[in-house]
């Protein structure tokens, strides 16, 4: 264990480490100025393994129908007028994936998705450059599409959840998040939680 705290203290980039095994916390170390171990902070695409996470759970509690739901079941307000028919088989699945087959929203198209008025129209609108289900393309926009399904079938912020599924049942903080125009919270991106907490999100 101290060669790889050792090792993990080389890395500039670096600014903690946790270590747990069935419970126990074997090592727990700041380096590089980092923050400390209670304090939230932006995980990044992190935060697709989190929205992930409540998607499950809110297929279990019946709030998603499952990942074969297909998405314009909850958006079809938000879908383009003349759209491409393979939107209509878009699941929810395939968003979790990074299998939707619409152009990517990561990225060198990053900003021009941010910037948009509207999101979740913008990444609805997207042409395909695969099939629904096939070729893996990472996009923060499919996260985003996640969140807002969230926010749609619960009628609840995706923050609200994420309190009540995640953070009272671990015992750790999950503050705000940025939000898109629309108020949903960003789906893929800028969650906030402490090293700490994403251990414990981790061992669960």
């Amino acid at each position: 264990m101290a060669r790889t705290v050792a090792s993990a203290e080389e890395l500039d980039r670096l600014r903690s480490i946790i270590v747990l095994r069935d419970g126990e916390v074997l090592a727990e170390h700041r380096f590089n100025g980092g923050p400390r171990l209670d304090r939230p902070v932006n995980i990044k695409s992190a935060s697709k393994s989190v929205l992930s996470a409540l998607a499950g759970i809110a297929i279990e509690r019946g709030v998603l129908s499952g990942v074969d739901q297909p998405v314009v079941t909850v958006f079809s307000a938000d879908a383009p007028s003349d759209p491409d028919p393979r939107l209509e088989r878009l699941t929810l699945g395939n968003l979790l994936s990074m299998q939707a087959g619409i152009e990517r929203t990561s990225g060198q198209y990053y900003g021009r998705w941010v910037t948009s008025p509207n999101w979740v129209r913008y990444a609805l609108s997207r042409p395909f450059v695969a099939e629904p289900g096939g070729a893996m393309l990472y996009s923060t926009g499919n996260s985003h599409l996640v969140s807002a399904m969230l926010t749609r079938a619960s009628g609840r912020s995706t923050h609200e959840p994420a309190q009540d599924w995640l953070a009272e049942p671990l015992d750790i903080s999950i503050p705000q998040w940025p939000r898109d125009g629309q108020g949903v919270y960003f789906g893929g991106n800028d969650m906030l939680m402490s090293p700490r907490a994403m251990a414990r999100f981790g061992e669960l």
